[in-house]
């Protein structure tokens, strides 16, 4: 009785152990070819369109630091893409390397350096993008991508074949070199409801709710052709908006979604200057005299006497109507290489960041004044440096100070 107990459980085990076996194999080469075959459909799909895709990329995604910028990028067969981007020049192209690979889900890998998507995911760049993105949906009409680091988004749909990539980009770039104020009045229904800040593609901006309660809103957007575009729709007042036509004549943007009436009529900022109105000379302290020189390329300026011994450079905000001053090379003092860098005065750091400086801060009355601010790229400094490296700036080459800039102040005298 024991023996054909034992017999009948060793078969039922068999059985068993083979029915389990059948099934993971099955599972298990089932998933395989799904994956596979969803790699396939992706790669499919990115190759399709002759003309490639028109990549809406917002690489802060729904943290609103920065808006969205267009980007058009054909994928072909053997593993390259070839990318353009309003942020390089109409007919610049680079060429990288793509993959695709498994993740949970399908991610479009940009392997090798590309200088238009690296440039967002540069730590450095502070934007916050990336170069590895999950497929999230992806159809021959529109393929949707998620950063994987930052969670970033994309949306990708192909482009016309009549569509040339160089004409877009140029007219995008003409909207943002012509829509060049900072501040917009927001008119719903014929009413200003609010004042908006524009600043790296985004609208910033306060309103009151129905309750009575102040609300901060921050909305990103991107330039189109035509005018912008909001990377989602927005109510205000009861009213849902998205899309904007450029008017030049009175630098405005018109709604142009059906049945709806909103305009962004630009605003000159309280003591906006023209470019040839900040040239002059100026007061710094009780003893310097300084001069604000225009260049030729009537976008940038020299400064002369605020460094002893440097001539600056300062850049034209046209959106403020004042000046930007930056860190920047100035030249060799014996064997050191000379920079003027952003400094902060009561905490005493100094940073050799691209981009680091000052904003100039106009005033609105006599004599005509400009004050500086730090301009939020890094730290928080409110003056400068002519400070020494014995090679390219870093903490390793770091020599020391040769004059210092402190909270630079100039009262136009002339």
């Amino acid at each position: 009785m024991k023996k054909q107990i034992l017999l009948i459980i060793c078969v039922l085990s068999t059985l068993v152990s083979c029915s389990l076996s059948n099934e993971e194999n099955i599972f298990d080469e089932s998933s395989a070819n799904r994956l596979t075959a969803e790699l396939k459909l992706s790669k499919a799909l990115l190759i399709g369109p002759k003309n490639g895709w028109l990549m809406e990329y917002y690489p802060a995604g729904t943290s609103t630091l920065v808006g969205g910028y267009n980007i058009f990028a054909a994928f072909s067969e053997d593993g390259n893409v070839t990318i353009s981007s309003e942020i390089a020049g109409n007919e610049d192209k680079v060429e990288s390397l793509y993959s695709l690979k498994q993740s949970a889900g399908p991610v479009l890998s940009f392997d090798s350096h590309n200088e238009i998507m690296h440039f967002f995911s540069d730590p450095l760049n502070g934007i916050g993008g990336d170069f590895e993105f999950t497929i999230m949906t992806a159809s021959q009409d529109k393929i949707v991508l998620s950063g994987k680091r930052t969670n970033s988004i994309v949306v990708m749909t192909p482009v016309k074949e009549e569509v040339k990539w160089s004409d877009y980009l140029a007219e995008v770039k003409s909207i943002k070199e012509h829509a060049f104020l900072g501040t917009y009045n927001l008119i719903i229904n014929d009413v200003v409801v609010t004042l908006a800040e524009q600043n790296y593609n985004t609208l910033s901006f306060s309103y009151t709710s129905e309750d009575e309660t102040i609300i901060s809103k921050v909305i990103p957007f991107i330039y189109t052709p035509t005018g912008i575009k909001l990377m989602e729709p927005f109510t205000l007042n009861g009213v849902t908006m998205e899309n904007f036509i450029y008017d030049d004549s009175d630098i405005s943007f018109k709604c142009s979604d059906i049945g709806v009436s909103v305009k962004l009529v630009g605003v000159y900022p309280a003591g906006y200057k023209f470019y040839e109105e900040i040239e002059g000379s100026y007061k710094y302290g009780d003893t310097k005299t300084v001069q604000i020189i225009a260049n030729d390329d009537n976008s940038t300026y020299t400064i002369k006497g605020l460094s002893t011994r440097y001539d600056i450079q300062a850049k034209y905000v046209r959106k403020t109507g004042s000046i930007s001053i930056q860190f920047q090379y100035l030249g060799v003092y014996s064997t050191y290489n000379m920079y003027l860098c952003p400094w902060d005065s009561v905490e005493g750091y100094l940073t050799w960041a691209s981009g680091s400086g000052l904003d100039g801060v106009n005033n609105t009355t006599e004599p005509f004044t400009i004050s500086f601010v730090d301009n939020g790229v890094y730290g928080s400094a409110d003056s400068f440096l002519v400070y020494a490296f014995s090679g390219t700036p870093s903490s390793s080459t770091t020599v020391g100070t040769l004059e210092r800039i402190p909270t630079p102040k100039l009262i136009k005298i002339d």
